[in-house]
């Protein structure tokens, strides 16, 4: 698992890694701590802009460089938009091998005591292991991780 949180100016923000957990599995895939991911192809980044004002989300977007990483890689504001609509009313996120092919990411918020979303947990995956039909289960087992991480930075879970 790893966790992530917004850095940078903007129009150059990005999702830093600043905490992982690796897996057991042989095939493990890892960020490096404090490496960065793009906010619109990666699944921390599409959550922590999907907790903000869709006005807000779109600016940012406006002004960074949407960049295509795989031929699956969201490049334009419309399809940008549809999908961080979706994270919102699901609240997770997947790169679908956006950023890499070959790799599957799901990331759910955690909020800090106020509510707000202050972070990104996610897992990821090969592709070949996690499939789209185990995405809900995935997504409802990140979602309750990053409950509790919420839980320990003093969010209630109202609001």
């Amino acid at each position: 698992m790893n966790l992530a949180a917004l850095r940078g100016p903007a129009g150059h923000e990005e999702a830093v890694y600043i905490h992982q957990a690796e897996g057991r599995g042989l095939v493990r895939l890892f960020a490096q701590l404090g490496a960065a991911a793009p906010l619109h192809c990666s699944g921390v980044g599409k959550v922590l802009l999907a907790a903000l004002p869709p006005q807000e989300a779109r600016a940012r977007l406006a002004r960074a460089e949407l960049s295509a990483y795989t031929p699956r890689t969201l490049t334009t504001l419309e399809a940008l938009g549809t999908e961080l609509a979706r994270v919102a009313a699901q609240g997770y996120a997947v790169d679908d091998e956006e950023r890499e092919l070959g790799v599957r990411c799901l990331a759910a918020p955690v909020r800090g005591a106020a509510g707000t979303v202050v972070a990104a947990l996610s897992v990821s995956a090969p592709s070949a292991r996690l499939i789209p039909a185990d995405l809900p289960h995935v997504a409802a087992q990140v979602q309750a991780s990053a409950a509790r991480v919420s839980a320990r930075l003093g969010w209630s879970g109202e609001g």
